[in-house]
């Protein structure tokens, strides 16, 4: 007869519960990917203003790399180009700012008449 507890020492690998280092994995991961996003959520753009053989132009450059390559003055019937350097400049500040702004880089009549790009 055996008295007392009897505990039997088997020879199971142990199971190792990785449930706590993948969420903190995870958490860091996901840290550092809205870190990235905040910092340059859209890449990096930037204006040039080319001159061309009858007038000006703009070239809108996503991590310099070009991303809007305008030759003539948009929203406008017809293949014109910019005038002067200051309206190519003007409305590429405008397509920029939609841009940094996450909307869409489309340019109305209207506003280039506010800009003073076009005449009424």
């Amino acid at each position: 007869m055996i008295y007392g507890l009897l505990s039997l020492h088997l020879n199971i690998p142990r199971v190792i519960d990785i449930r706590k280092p993948a969420v903190i994995l995870l958490i860091v991961l996901l840290s550092a990917g809205l870190n990235a996003c905040r910092e340059n959520p859209s890449g990096q753009y930037d204006l040039k203003v080319v001159r061309l053989d009858h007038g000006w132009g703009y070239e809108i450059r996503k991590n310099n790399k070009p991303f809007i390559v305008q030759d003539f003055i948009p929203a406008v019937p017809g293949k014109k180009v910019f005038a002067d350097r200051k309206s190519a400049r003007k409305t590429g500040l405008l397509v920029l700012g939609k841009l940094r702004n996450n909307q869409l880089p489309a340019v109305t009549v209207p506003e280039l008449k506010e800009l003073g790009v076009i005449a009424d």
